[in-house]
């Protein structure tokens, strides 16, 4: 028997999310860009929290939700947007990257930062992520998989990425590919800052979210069952890893290949800021 949906229109505090983390997002870019220390005062706090915990991990689960609101959303139209997200990341990277090469060329520089620049244009970042996230879901959807079928096989994706270590690897075409989809490093920096394997988990339950979403009838009784619990466990799992200094809290390797325990942090947390959002 089908279920009547009876919350089929925006979702401003989703809306409101999501703005709040491109904002973020762009402002850790501008400082890591501009050369900022992010292991120290505020830029430390912008790179792991702002536009890290607090960050992209919301953004992510709003793709997951819009994914389940939008009304064009064949697998065929999901995998054409996934193509051109993917390749607009590359161009980005081209024309941030530009600019740069050319100043050192100019001061005969060229040579002696080439592996920069071309660890620069190669990055897989945010961008690139969302790209072949959509690409798989399209794949995923176009098989015909249920949402929660998705969401169970981004958790053993999660799990496999909690229990395989990092690789290491010399070559940087090499490991900046693979880090798309798995987790590779370069000394102790990420290749390829989400890789899919450990990241795709937050489209996945955004687009379960966002179906279980439409059915609900009383958004306000939801959100405020959900909101203390989701706090609680956030507070006392963040505070545990600051202690001690381990996973995602530990480095920015640990953030961007982070484990199935992390993920479920960050999922509380968003699970909160929509709570909020949603009375505020």
């Amino acid at each position: 028997m089908m279920i009547e949906q009876c919350n089929t229109g925006r979702q401003l505090n989703v809306d409101v999310a999501k703005c709040y983390e491109i904002v973020a997002m762009i402002l850790v870019h501008s400082l890591v860009f501009l050369g900022v220390d992010v292991e120290t005062g505020f830029g430390y706090v912008a790179d792991l929290w702002i536009g890290g915990f607090m960050g992209a991990p919301v953004f992510v689960v709003c793709m997951g939700v819009g994914l389940a609101y939008s009304r064009n959303n064949s697998p065929k139209t999901i995998i054409s947007r996934g193509a051109f997200l993917l390749l607009a990341g590359y161009i980005l990277n081209f024309l941030r990257t530009t600019p740069l090469a050319l100043s050192f060329f100019l001061r005969g520089l060229f040579m002696e930062r080439l592996k920069m620049i071309t660890n620069l244009l190669l990055a897989g970042d945010i961008f690139q992520f969302a790209g072949l996230a959509l690409i798989f879901f399209g794949i995923l959807r176009h098989i015909k998989l249920r949402d929660i079928s998705i969401l169970i096989l981004s958790v053993i994706f999660s799990l496999c990425a909690t229990m395989i270590p990092t690789l290491r690897a010399q070559g940087l075409m090499v490991s900046e590919a693979a880090g798309l989809v798995i987790l590779f490093a370069v000394g102790k920096f990420p290749a390829g800052s989400f890789p899919l394997a450990t990241w795709f988990i937050f489209v996945a339950f955004g687009y379960w979210f966002g179906n279980k979403l439409r059915n609900i009838k009383n958004l306000d009784r939801f959100y405020s069952t959900i909101a203390l619990p989701c706090l609680l466990i956030c507070i006392i799992g963040v505070l545990f890893e600051c202690h001690y200094g381990i996973n995602m809290m530990k480095d920015e390797l640990g953030y961007h290949h982070m484990i199935l325990t992390d993920a479920v942090l960050c999922l509380c947390y968003c699970m909160f800021s929509f709570s909020l959002l949603h009375f505020v």
